[in-house]
């Protein structure tokens, strides 16, 4: 009787495992599918501003060669205006010198804080300027050919 019993109990097991064992053959599974979140891989265009925030919260790097903008002064601005106004006048006299019934510009300057502009010629072939920069020591000598 106990071994009739014992064959039972493996029977009864073995087709608990054998049930088991087919509905585990019949279990269906998805696939596995990637959803970009950045949209240079083909994520969401409207995930943009999102990523781009969080990655500008994220960002603690300063750049070192950034410079500091220094605000003008109204005299600093108004300086740089009537220099601006004084060499298109200047340009504007070479440009007119063309002319052949213009008069000579020999020995004309123009001088500021930081450079000095010198008409040292001005014949029928060409017109030649001395510019010296102040700043930096530089001197430059223009030849501009009369067409």
């Amino acid at each position: 009787m106990r071994i009739k019993l014992f064959i039972k109990s493996i029977l009864r097991s073995f087709i608990i495992l054998l049930i088991s064992a087919i509905q585990l053959n019949t279990v269906q599974a998805n696939d596995l599918v990637y959803h970009p979140q950045n949209t240079a891989f083909g994520g969401s265009p409207g995930a943009t501003q999102v990523l781009l925030s969080k990655a500008n919260a994220q960002n603690n790097l300063k750049d070192p060669n950034k410079k500091e903008r220094k605000t003008k002064t109204q005299i600093e601005r108004f300086e740089e205006q009537l220099e601006r106004s004084i060499l298109r006048k200047i340009s504007r006299s070479i440009t007119d010198s063309f002319d052949e019934d213009s008069e000579d510009m020999t020995g004309q300057s123009f001088s500021s804080d930081e450079f000095s502009v010198k008409i040292v010629t001005d014949n029928d072939e060409s017109i030649e300027l001395h510019i010296e920069n102040f700043l930096d020591g530089s001197f430059t000598t223009l030849i501009i050919p009369k067409i």
